[in-house]
């Protein structure tokens, strides 16, 4: 009987030669799989790479996770995530039939897979940012970048129960990252496939920003590896357009003639002539041109400052001191450092696609709160909000709301912990008894330290209504952070809504200022600090 091999089999066959990319000794192999009752376990991810170490290959596997992962609304589905070593053939004998088969018994026990079809083999470099997507799928691709053979399932027929509900493919991928750093739920795309992963290990290499003008690259060879030809390349691309291409021929570990300093961030390749392959590739590099720091000393004191006030939540008394802690600046330094991008240098990741991360960064937090458990929604999205205030509120924070009450006021805006930052609100139609608002504030703030504040009312002749609510953190450089609050503050948290950062908010930082300028004369003052 014919055989047919993966086209893929002879890629990684080739890559994994050594002297190639690298001197291999054996694969690791992580299976993330699912298992239902009278169902063999089904590949959900499985990740292979090429490791360079005395390792001594174990028959056995282990699993991650001591307990079974289950999620709720799966009851019938257990997940959990294996590791094991092979030989560099056994790894290979596994790959060369699995287009063909659709089975993989590598660890002693089956595991079904869908159709696979090998696409062709990509480079994928370190992460700059944003994050690459299969970075968050591959195993500590911090150095030169890797080579990935991947087997692709093309019907992804296996998670139908993931990809028609998103949120339980958040939950597993959630449980995932509490045993290893595979980010699932924003690659869904992978979902059922096979990555093989070859690091590329030749070359260790540098590149300094040492002037204005140059951009010189050196590098290490493996002391393993024989000497060949390398090429090194930097690109620029801006709006999808080459700027710049330069090619230098790295001669004794130097390129003859740097690479001439660009003002954007260029994209840096090594080549090998000999193989044909990238020995190494960067995402665009950014470089830190300057550092401005201040030295902060916090000065004993008895007295800590603070700002009181005195404000009602559901009708609750609420009495609330805010603390700033006493610093004294003693100076500022401005200095122009030597910039270096080094292979060693470890970009951390930022994982904005995962539920859990940008809940903890309040980026995305959904609030849809039981009868009984409103009371208590509440005072938590009160507190996100005063954490995002504290956050990122340093220099100024401006609150959007037509219902902003001075108790609402008090309960987030004023428990702003930067002193003098510049406090803006704007209440609407919801709001009539002005003057009952400037006396609650009246009463309320007891010690206005550290207060600058301004609350505008946008009701009357030639004021159009608003709707929205936003949380407005302005910047000088055109990238305001704004977050859409989804509820007034007087009612967030108590009925299904959901708070999250908005793109472009810059253009809502422009149509507040817009409407705060139309409220300049003073019949729509209600309150400020200083008078």
């Amino acid at each position: 009987m014919e055989q047919h091999y993966s086209p893929g089999h002879k890629t990684i066959k080739h890559l994994i030669q050594p002297d190639v990319l690298g001197f291999y000794t054996h694969f690791e192999i992580t299976e993330i799989f699912a298992c239902r009752k009278g169902i063999s376990p089904i590949n959900v991810l499985t990740v292979m790479v090429a490791e360079e170490e005395p390792q001594i290959i174990n028959d056995r596997y282990k699993y991650l996770n001591k307990l079974p992962i289950k999620l709720k609304s799966l009851s019938d589905w257990v997940f959990g995530i294996k590791q094991y070593y092979v030989t560099l053939d056994q790894g290979l004998g596994a790959v060369e039939k699995i287009t063909d088969s659709n089975y993989w018994q590598l660890s002693g026990e089956a595991l079904n897979f869908t159709s696979l079809i090998a696409v062709p083999k990509q480079f994928v470099p370190p992460d700059m940012h944003p994050p690459l997507a299969l970075n968050k799928l591959l195993k500590n691709n911090f150095w030169n970048g890797s080579y990935v053979v991947e087997y692709f399932d093309r019907s992804k027929s296996n998670f139908d129960m993931l990809l028609q509900k998103p949120s339980l493919l958040q939950s597993l991928s959630g449980e995932i990252q509490k045993y290893l750093p595979i980010e699932l739920a924003s690659v869904s795309d992978r979902l059922g496939n096979i990555l093989v992963q070859i690091p590329a290990n030749i070359v260790i290499y540098n590149i300094y920003a040492c002037n204005s003008y140059n951009l010189p690259l050196d590098l290490n060879f493996h002391p393993k590896a024989s000497y060949r030809h390398l090429w090194g390349l930097c690109e620029t691309c801006e709006d999808d357009v080459i700027s710049t291409n330069e090619m230098r021929l790295i001669s004794d570990a130097k390129i003859k003639q740097p690479f001439l300093r660009q003002e954007h961030n260029p994209i840096v390749k090594i080549w090998d002539q000999k193989n044909n392959l990238l020995q190494a590739a960067t995402s665009k590099l950014a470089f830190i041109r300057s550092i401005n720091s201040k030295l902060m000393i916090a000065m004993e004191s008895k007295r800590i400052p603070k700002r009181e006030l005195i404000y009602s939540i559901d009708g609750k008394e609420q009495q609330n001191n805010v603390k700033f802690p006493h610093i004294n600046e003693t100076h500022t330094h401005s200095q122009n450092l030597p910039e270096k991008y080094g292979a060693n240098w470890i970009n951390d990741r930022i994982y904005q696609s995962e539920r859990k991360d940008l809940s903890d960064l309040r980026e995305f937090v959904q609030y849809k709160p039981k009868s009984h458990e409103v009371p208590e929604s509440h005072i938590k999205a009160l507190e996100d909000i005063i954490w995002l205030i504290n956050q990122h509120g340093e220099k100024a924070a401006w609150l959007w709301d037509p219902y902003l009450s001075a108790n609402d006021l008090m309960a987030t805006l004023l428990q702003n912990r930067h002193e003098n930052a510049e406090l803006r609100a704007i209440c609407g139609q919801g709001i009539n008894d002005t003057a009952n608002q400037g006396y609650q504030l009246n009463q309320g703030i007891i010690n206005p330290y550290g207060l600058k504040f301004e609350y505008r009312h946008a009701k009357g002749k030639g004021i159009l209504n608003f709707h929205d609510r936003f949380l407005i953190f302005p910047s000088e450089n055109a990238r305001a952070n704004v977050w859409s609050l989804g509820a007034s503050v007087n009612s967030v948290g108590k009925s299904h809504h959901i708070l999250h950062k908005v793109s472009h908010g810059q253009m809502i930082m422009d149509a507040f200022v817009e409407l705060w300028d139309q409220l300049s004369d003073s019949q729509y003052l209600i309150w400020r600090y200083p008078k």
